[in-house]
Parts: C-alpha cells; sequence; structure tokens
C-alpha cells in the first residue's frame, strides 16, 4: 500500500507569527516531490503512536531550529493534490515561538525562509 495513495495520511501544519505580526514561510525547493516554488507554512506527517502536539515541537524543530510552545488548534483541512492522486488530512495549529533562530534544516525540500506581512503574502 501507498501512503496518501492508498490510504489518506495526517499531517500536522503550524502557523508561526512573530512579535510584529509576520507570518514564517518556507519556499519549496525545485527538489521537492510536489508543489514545487509554492511558499507554504511548515508542515510534516504525524508518525505512528505520536501526538500531533509532539509532532508539531519535533517537526518545527527539525524544519526551522526554532522552538515553540502555547499550541492552539486552528483548522483542519483535506490537502489534495489531483495531478498526484495524493490525499491528506492536514490538522492546522498556531504557536508561539520560545527560540529565534529560524533557518532551512531541510535544503532538499526548501530552499528559502521569510517573515511575511499578513496581508502581503506571496504566491503561489
Amino acid at each position: 500500500m501507498i501512503a496518501w495513495k492508498d490510504y489518506i495520511g495526517v499531517w500536522c501544519w503550524w502557523v508561526i507569527i512573530n512579535d510584529e505580526d509576520r507570518v514564517l514561510l518556507l519556499r519549496r525547493s525545485k527538489n521537492s516531490k510536489n508543489e514545487q516554488w509554492f511558499w507554504t507554512i511548515p508542515w510534516w506527517q504525524v508518525d505512528l503512536k505520536e501526538t500531533i502536539i509532539d509532532a508539531i515541537k519535533r517537526e518545527v524543530f527539525e524544519e526551522t531550529w526554532l522552538e515553540v510552545e502555547d499550541i492552539k488548534y486552528l483548522a483542519y483541512t483535506d490537502h489534495i493534490i489531483e495531478q498526484e492522486e495524493q490525499h491528506r488530512v492536514s490538522i492546522v495549529h498556531l504557536v508561539k515561538i520560545i527560540s529565534w533562530r529560524p533557518m532551512i534544516k531541510e535544503l532538499e525540500k526548501f530552499d528559502d525562509i521569510w517573515w511575511f506581512d499578513i496581508d502581503k503574502l506571496p504566491s503561489p
């Protein structure tokens, strides 16, 4: 069985907003499996027997070197990529940063990281 094709995967996404009300986004690189060059909030799948909160803390640090707390549920979304016949259920949370060293740690997936004004988000 193939993840996200034969069964729905569970993913956690997080919105990181700083004290200046700017949101942290990463740009998917040309090496990404899909959605190359898209700006995105950080995300990753929840591992078996891992809570969503633990997955968020682990993945935020693994992808951006940021430590977070005060995690609040925002929403869920169906992330469907038609051209690849993939379906993920993504649970979105707002997080508060407790350490400020944002940088890309997974260069094979992302090629840029930046703070954006909430009303001036990049596209795509």
